[in-house]
């Protein structure tokens, strides 16, 4: 008997988060755990990628945000083909190191809820067959709900402040791209 009733406690929890999992009452992490057990197929899939100028001064474009998943998201910059970006290992010279210099400012509808700058790199994963090139360089991360209640009308807008001319070099084969991240 305790077990059926702990068996039906647990089916209750669980149907009541999979139920709330939209609204601002669970936390995020509850959330992200509940993604990654359930993994859906498009959970990493991007809801912003283009071909952003890093390399060029004062620069700007405004994206809108179609969160699908209450989750941890990266702005990043994703090498989708050749030449990739070197990681520097084994060689510390070709090391690469953002340079640039990048402001972002969050709003909901037209109203700017938050503004941070990009000033390094977060995260780096590497080409799977090759430890040598970069796959993405995550450059910020953030929640969404945003501020823990901004989910919908959200919009992103990125500004180069001082460019990375190194990127220049790979403005062929790099993208911008903000996705649900892989890492906390």
């Amino acid at each position: 008997m305790k077990k059926i009733l702990l068996c039906i406690i647990i089916c209750v929890v669980f149907c009541t988060i999979v139920c709330s999992a939209n609204s601002g009452l669970i936390p995020i992490q509850i959330k992200r755990l509940f993604h990654l057990l359930t993994m859906p197929d498009d959970l990493y899939h991007s809801i912003v990628k283009d071909n952003f100028l890093f390399w060029v001064k004062d620069f700007s474009m405004t994206y809108d945000i179609e969160a699908k998943y209450s989750d941890n998201y990266a702005i990043s910059i994703v090498c989708h083909k050749s030449p990739y970006i070197p990681s520097g290992w084994g060689c510390e010279k070709q090391q690469y190191v953002f340079k640039g210099k990048l402001k972002v400012q969050f709003y909901y509808k037209d109203k700017l809820i938050l503004t941070d700058e990009i000033k390094q790199i977060k995260a780096i994963f590497y080409v799977k067959t090759d430890m040598k090139y970069l796959k993405k360089i995550e450059l910020y991360t953030f929640n969404v709900p945003l501020k823990k209640r901004y989910k919908n009308n959200l919009s992103l807008k990125l500004s180069v402040i001082e460019p990375d001319k190194t990127l220049e070099k790979y403005k062929d084969s790099i993208q911008l791209d903000v996705s649900v991240t892989g890492h906390k």
